[in-house]
């Protein structure tokens, strides 16, 4: 047996989706918080997203020089999208619930994705949402 047997595949664990409650505001039947249930994302998921949420900057005072800048908020956004298994934020009713009238929570408008800012941000203040 080799000594990096330990480190194979078939070794590893599955994690296991993490519940949450992100808000006091919203409660069940019994006076709870609602838990939501997040799922990991895979490295090649989170590098996606930060290359979708990754844009070019000109350096001040270098013509022709840029470097990379992330967009946190978009790129929050799209990572609480893509890990929440429940609720299901592309639930047209639910939505609409929230003023949606294109439907879904995690539809994007105009570059943000306004409910997710509504749902995450009902106990906290956030500038610009």
């Amino acid at each position: 047996m080799s000594k990096f047997s330990r480190f194979m595949r078939a070794n590893k664990t599955e994690k296991k989706n993490g519940r949450y409650a992100p808000t006091s505001t919203l409660k069940d039947e019994n006076g709870k918080p609602l838990e939501w249930e997040f799922r990991h994302i895979t490295s090649k998921e989170n590098e996606e997203l930060k290359d979708a949420c990754t844009m070019d900057v000109q350096v001040t005072g270098k013509p022709n020089l840029f470097r990379p800048r992330l967009e946190m908020t978009k790129y929050l956004s799209k990572l609480i999208t893509a890990s929440t298994v429940y609720p299901d934020l592309y639930d047209k009713a639910a939505g609409l619930l929230w003023g949606d009238d294109a439907g879904g929570i995690g539809v994007r408008h105009g570059g943000r994705c306004w409910g997710i800012s509504k749902l995450f941000c009902l106990d906290a203040e956030v500038p610009g949402v």
